[in-house]
């Protein structure tokens, strides 16, 4: 999707797409079964994989070179907060739920703030 992108040049709509793809994926396989939870799965995957490639791309663009560095920096500062606290988070919902459904719902929550953000962002 990287290739892609640098050829197409649409890594905001490739951010949105994954993201609203990402939030989707994670509904269905909050409530899915047999087949329909193999598609949610690949569709998840898929989603898994548009991200990342535009995420470390777009500071550059959105910032400047000049910022780049700030700007990776506080990407790496959203990813490394999300890495230790969502997984507490989401135990914490499931234990007091008893159910993985209402977790896989904030996490398509999460995906689909994600998408609004990048709605949001201006690149130069």
């Amino acid at each position: 999707f990287g290739w892609i992108s640098d050829k197409i040049g649409k890594r905001r709509l490739f951010t949105i797409i994954g993201s609203v793809l990402m939030a989707g994926a994670l509904a269905a396989v909050a409530y899915a079964s047999d087949v329909t939870l193999i598609a949610a799965i690949i569709a998840l995957g898929i989603a898994a994989a548009l991200i990342p490639p535009m995420v470390m791309v777009m500071p550059s663009e959105v910032l400047g070179p000049a910022l780049a560095g700030t700007g990776f920096g506080i990407v790496a500062i959203c990813l490394n907060t999300g890495i230790a606290v969502a997984p507490p988070l989401i135990g914490l919902l499931m234990d007091m739920r008893g159910s993985p459904a209402l977790s896989f719902l904030v996490m398509a929550l999460f995906s689909a703030l994600g998408a609004i953000v990048a709605y949001t962002l201006k690149t130069r």
